[in-house]
């Protein structure tokens, strides 16, 4: 019987759905890889009716869940990556059919045959696309009617493992052997940038949302220098520059600039200079590491982190101005604890005669001052701020201190000029009263918005997470280990690792320390993910926090929670329930 002729033959396509889970973070029911391929790198949006699953935007008869599902261009209507254009051809005098079609690499094309387009069975073997063209013969007897139809499925071949089929893999650019393409121990169906490990590309820009990139006027992140100079990432070019100071390693995380009492940094003024009057607000952001103890056992003067000058008056410059305004925030050591200052300072004649200054700053402040407890500030460690500038908003002095908002006022403000003697300078009052006044600290990730950040967005900034695993770049980067290998006190490269690093991934059932507390818990409660007890009463943290201690404080060891006559410290030795009388 020969074959029937070409109006008999029905061609049809099916589309089955995916075999395993595909990652579909919006819930639309297709590939986040699929929509990231064909949508600039970004997932769908529900507020798009054209990226609706139902939609079909080509106009091509495919929706795009049928696209998505086929591995097809939802914006392309036209082969070979729009849709798939099933062929057939008839051959004389042979009379054989003939069926091609363009395939995607990734993907399973079966072809099927039925009478009666209720039955259906496979024609052959299925084949693996490979981005070029499939093509079929069939010939012998058949039925008068012959309906045909293309079966599209995903390979399930996943020969690393990482749930990736071979097409996602393909338009991911990830290797198919390896479950982690970049090695940054994020999975790849799980990591935003599965070939880069973006938290070792870009230790500082990784992790902040994009919505920081409104109103940013300088970013400085101390990565990359040249001479005296550091780059500006903001994209405006205002290049900060370094005066007796350079980068050194284990910024938060990577390099930072160190100011070693010596140094300090300047910056444009037109970083903050406003397009006029009503617009001059700015908020100053970034990471300070003062010196171990080094305003504790300092002489009392303010330690400088920013200060913005503006020279005022006839006498010369820069150290006899009549009038010096601006805004600083300073730190100093107090009987009390460590006193920070925030506002503006006007220098004037110490003697009151001739206009001219002999005397220190200091003697005429024009702010606010607020404490933190003593030796806060200094324990080595990175600390946030975030201070914002606003004269023309109720309260527009805000600081923020590792997230939180400890002061919140009107700005004290005089008119800064912004002309040739405007400066911004981190880590030096200027004109410079006192070489007491440069701290001995390292400065990252310095910012500079022409808006005033909101509270939720200082909050961001303070957990920032590059590697993307829930725990802080800050929580990280205290486990650091350094060996002094060739003992010149500098932390160079290879000389340190990390406990929980910052540049990588780790699942939320980490526990470092093996106290009972993942490293995510630890975070949340404030306790050393390095230390079984961070306390040091003898009780692990995983131990206090199940039975509702305390394992920031020592004093809960002698306490006898449960009125039983045995200290919380004997019910943990002796295995018993310190809640729970016995």
């Amino acid at each position: 019987m020969k074959l029937p002729p070409l109006s008999s033959c029905t061609l049809l396509l099916l589309l089955a759905p995916a075999a395993h889970a595909i990652q579909d973070t919006n819930g639309n029911g297709m590939g986040d890889a699929w929509e990231k391929y064909f949508n600039g790198g970004s997932l769908f949006s529900a507020a798009n009716t054209n990226h609706a699953a139902t939609a079909d935007p080509d106009r091509d008869g495919w929706t795009n869940a049928m696209e998505a599902l086929a591995g097809t261009d939802p914006f392309k209507a036209t082969a070979p990556t729009g849709h798939v254009d099933l062929k057939i051809t008839r051959t004389v005098p042979d009379d054989l059919l003939k069926f091609s079609w363009l395939s995607q690499a990734g993907k399973v094309y079966q072809l099927e045959t039925s009478p009666n387009l209720m039955a259906w069975s496979s024609s052959g073997a299925p084949e693996e696309g490979t981005g070029a063209e499939i093509q079929r013969t069939l010939g012998g007897p058949v039925d008068v009617k012959r309906f045909w139809r293309v079966k599209i499925t995903d390979s399930t071949v996943d020969p690393d493992g990482d749930t990736l089929n071979a097409w996602e893999e393909n338009a991911l650019g990830t290797n198919p052997l390896l479950a982690d393409t970049d090695g940054d121990n994020i999975p790849d169906n799980l990591d935003p940038y599965p070939t880069v490990n973006a938290a070792l590309s870009d230790p500082d820009g990784t992790g902040v949302s994009a919505a920081f990139a409104t109103g940013l006027k300088g970013f400085w992140d101390f990565e990359s220098i040249q001479g005296a100079t550091f780059a500006d990432r903001s994209g405006s070019n205002r290049h900060a520059t370094s005066f007796s100071g350079g980068p050194v390693r284990l910024g938060m995380p990577s390099q930072a600039a160190r100011l070693n009492t010596t140094g300090y940094i300047t910056i444009p003024p037109a970083t903050v200079k406003p397009a006029n009057a009503s617009q001059d607000i700015w908020t100053a952001s970034g990471w300070f590491r003062l010196g171990k103890d080094s305003i504790k056992n300092s002489n009392g003067f303010f330690r400088v982190i920013f200060s913005l000058y503006d020279q005022q008056g006839t006498g010369p410059a820069p150290n006899y101005a009549t009038l010096a305004q601006g805004t600083c925030f300073m730190l100093r050591r107090t009987a009390a604890g460590q006193q920070w200052y925030v506002g503006g300072y006007r220098q004037y004649a110490s003697d009151g005669s001739n206009g001219t200054s002999v005397g220190s700053p200091l003697t005429d402040f024009n702010g606010y001052d607020f404490s933190w407890t003593k030796g806060t500030a200094d324990d080595g460690n990175w600390h946030h701020f975030a201070v914002t500038y606003a004269p023309s908003m109720a309260n527009g002095q805000r600081v923020y201190l590792d997230g939180v908002l400890v002061k919140q006022v009107a700005t004290q403000y005089y008119p800064v000029a912004y002309d040739t003697d405007t400066t911004f300078t981190f880590g030096r009052l200027y004109p410079a009263y006192a070489p007491s006044a440069l701290p001995d600290a390292m400065l990252d990730r310095l910012r500079v918005h022409s808006r005033v950040l909101s509270a939720t967005e200082v909050q961001d900034l303070f957990h920032q997470d590059a590697d993307g695993d829930g725990l802080w770049d800050v929580t990280e980067s205290r486990t650091v280990n350094w060996v002094d290998a060739n003992s010149n006190g500098v932390v160079d490269a290879g000389e340190y690792t990390y406990v929980s690093s910052p540049y990588l991934w780790q699942a939320a059932s980490t526990d470092h320390d093996g106290d009972g507390l993942t490293d995510l818990q630890e975070q949340t409660a404030g306790t050393d993910l390095t230390k079984v007890d961070t306390d040091g009463d003898l009780m692990p943290d995983g131990w206090e926090v199940t039975y509702g201690l305390n394992p920031l404080s020592s004093a809960d060891a002698a306490v006898d929670t449960d009125h039983d006559g045995k200290t919380n410290l004997y019910e943990y030795q002796h295995g018993t329930n310190p809640t729970v009388p016995n």
